[in-house]
């Protein structure tokens, strides 16, 4: 299996060349817009873990005919920073989720993913925790199937 020229890209935006993420929340006044509410570390021992997945990945065989979305790690929000006091209470009772963003887009959630199409991973994306609700997540991602345990996986 190969990865694809923009999965490289992206894990380099998203990932190697990070140190830490935003944290946001959605608004109480608007629906889809987020607010920064602080930070948490990206650490050396999540980037080696989603690098090591992905390489166990590449070495899977899969049907050519199938999209899979791969979990690659789970960010742990209990270690956001946050920017004061009124950011706590503003994020008080809400779901917190990472942001990256760059020239091309932003991505949030809490779940990292590395998406699989004709034996390609051809992206890496965040995925709200919400997002996963029923089929809700494959459905998004327009996967055949959602991998959660790489070791459980039967191509």
């Amino acid at each position: 299996m190969t990865t694809s020229v923009h999965t490289s890209e992206r894990i380099e935006e998203r990932l190697e060349a990070l140190r830490g993420l935003e944290v946001k929340v959605e608004s109480s006044r608007e629906v889809g817009k987020y607010l920064k509410v602080g930070t948490i570390p990206l650490t050396d021992s999540f980037k080696s873990q989603v690098k090591e997945k992905l390489e166990a990945i590449s070495a899977l065989k899969m049907r050519s005919n199938k999209s899979y979305a791969f979990m690659l790690g789970q960010l742990q929000m209990s270690t956001t920073i946050f920017h004061g006091e009124s950011s706590k209470l503003t994020a008080k009772g809400k779901q917190l989720v990472a942001s990256i963003h760059n020239s091309r887009g932003e991505s949030q959630g809490t779940a990292y993913y590395a998406i699989v199409r004709d034996n390609v991973v051809t992206t890496t994306c965040l995925v709200k925790p919400y997002t996963s609700v029923g089929n809700g997540i494959a459905d998004k991602l327009r996967v055949d199937a959602v991998i959660k345990n790489l070791k459980k996986f039967r191509g």
